[in-house]
């Protein structure tokens, strides 16, 4: 897995890190939202 982030700067991947971290944020709340308007839930 490492050989995946091999040649990024340290803070490069701090950066890379947050977008992922904020992708997440995101991804949960669009699915909570999306089961308050259908009224199911997806839970994983």
């Amino acid at each position: 897995m490492a050989a995946v982030f091999r040649g990024f700067t340290p803070a490069q991947l701090t950066q890379l890190r947050h977008l992922c971290l904020r992708l997440v944020e995101n991804q949960h709340r669009l699915d909570q939202y999306l089961n308050q308007v259908d009224g199911t839930n997806t839970q994983r």
